[in-house]
């Protein structure tokens, strides 16, 4: 609801927009520039209720009277609430189309000029809480960052791959070997293994140089993951995971 004085001026307790007593323009909390029924109704010396009479039989689309002529309402000056609109530039003009008189003239040009200016202005709102929106964007990025650090850190394939294993791009490692110390490693710490399948899925998802290879060791084919090798002291590593 936006609450006006039947004068035009602001009431205190306005929570839309905050028209000053002569301002014939303002914006919306969305930046829009709007102007009210009640404000066209004072200017042009008609009955407000004329006016909202008017904006009722305008032949417009649902679309552009949606867009422009929001129903609102002010508080008069007994305190009674009663309907108002909130008219955008393109429902002014639509509007006043068929307003005439020199008067009339004079004061569609102010209304014009008002939007003009209106509408170069940056909007006050915008620019006050933009430092906001700024810093929180950047509290975003540092906390983006964090979760991919610790991402790395605390995924389970991650830390047994790098507790047990040599990353680089000259080591190699037996497939059955390494799913052999991953399940004595879950054992061990009782917890939950994951199958085979899903073991090697998300091993090379959280160690993205590694992929899968054949390697001929002895006359025969074996399955290896190639950038991954177990360190000479897997076992010992294995045995205080027991501890």
């Amino acid at each position: 609801m936006t609450t006006e004085t039947a004068t035009g001026a602001s009431a205190p307790n306005s929570n839309l927009i905050h028209f000053q007593e002569n301002e014939l323009v303002n914006t919306t909390s969305e930046g829009k520039p709007v102007t009210t029924s009640l404000r066209i109704a004072g200017n042009l010396e008609k009955e407000h209720k004329n006016i909202l009479r008017s904006i009722r039989k305008l032949e417009c689309s649902y679309e552009f009277g949606k867009l422009n002529f929001q129903m609102t309402s002010y508080i008069n000056d007994r305190g009674k609430e009663y309907p108002m609109y909130l008219i955008t530039r393109n429902g002014f003009d639509l509007l006043t189309l068929g307003f005439t008189g020199k008067k009339m003239m004079e004061w569609k040009e102010k209304y014009i000029a008002a939007f003009n200016a209106m509408e170069k202005k940056p909007s006050d709102m915008h620019i006050s809480i933009l430092p906001a929106i700024l810093a929180k964007i950047d509290r975003l990025e540092v906390k983006m960052d964090q979760f991919r650090i610790n991402a790395n850190v605390y995924d389970p394939m991650w830390s047994f791959a790098h507790k047990y294993c040599d990353v680089g791009m000259g080591h190699v490692a037996a497939k059955d070997d390494l799913y052999s110390i991953y399940l004595e490693h879950c054992q061990k710490r009782k917890v939950h293994a994951e199958c085979k399948a899903h073991f090697f899925t998300k091993l090379y998802r959280a160690v993205e140089t590694t992929y899968s290879s054949t390697l001929m060791i002895h006359g025969s084919s074996v399955r290896v993951v190639r950038c991954l090798g177990l360190k000479q002291n897997y076992k010992e590593l294995l045995a205080k995971a027991g501890a």
